[in-house]
């Protein structure tokens, strides 16, 4: 058990938190990526699926997006569902080709929130 002078101390005050990013960065390309979680169940792709759409998964991958779209990095995750055969890259391939566009389209809202000021 820690000491209460040892327990970190938190503002939940939204006025006094200081952003990751100055509004309007985002159109410069001065963000960091972010990272989909995305699951494949045959034909259907679903992005931050739920447990039970994570549990039956073909593929789990993590793509990391800019905020153009484009990909810059790529992870898979086990799911516990894939044969002895893995993954075939059509699966994989299908994935990419759509985390660009909703990565895009995710950046596009971020800074729109963030331009309304909350």
């Amino acid at each position: 058990m820690s000491a209460t002078d040892e327990d970190p101390l938190f503002d939940d005050d939204w006025d006094a938190a200081l952003p990751l990013y100055p509004a309007g960065a985002a159109a410069m390309g001065d963000v960091p990526a972010i990272t989909l979680l995305v699951a494949a169940v045959g034909d259907n792709v679903f992005f931050d699926p739920t447990r039970e759409e994570f549990a039956v998964s073909d593929c789990v991958l993590t793509v990391s997006v800019d905020y153009d779209g484009r990909i810059v990095g790529l992870r898979t995750l086990e799911s516990g569902t894939v044969g002895e055969g893995g993954v075939k890259r059509k699966v994989v391939k299908r994935i990419v080709e759509q985390c660009g566009p909703v990565g895009k389209e995710l950046f596009e809202s971020l800074e729109a929130i963030i331009q309304s000021g909350f």
